[in-house]
């Protein structure tokens, strides 16, 4: 399961794509477990993109809601996207387990009775 990270996050990005909240691994943990998952593993990803997340928060403010996913999502450059996609992988590399980013990474499986 991959879901958005950290309610201090949430914006009108947030609200318009469909999501009705962010979640950190304890809050999510409890919620699998109470339908019936074990959790193998947990992790944040996106550490990199946190200082960009919160600019996009800021941007979104000035944004009509027509045009919030749009303006919030794309880069605005090929070479932006680059430079996003070679932070990424290098945090994969680098990073075994993050205590922050952007998005959580649980993998679960159903309790079999």
């Amino acid at each position: 399961i991959n879901v958005p990270a950290f309610q201090l996050f949430y914006s009108r990005y947030d609200k318009i794509a469909g999501h009705y909240k962010r979640y950190d691994i304890l809050s999510l943990s409890k919620e699998l477990q109470l339908a019936g998952f074990s959790i193998e593993r947990s992790t944040y990803w996106g550490l990199s993109m946190v200082p960009l997340i919160l600019a996009r928060k800021l941007a979104l403010c000035f944004v009509s809601d027509d045009r919030v996913i749009k303006v919030g999502f794309l880069p605005n450059s090929r070479l932006v996207s680059y430079i996003l996609g070679i932070m990424g992988k290098c945090e994969c590399a680098i990073f075994q387990k993050l205590f922050l980013g952007t998005s959580l990474l649980v993998v679960a499986q159903k309790k079999t009775e």
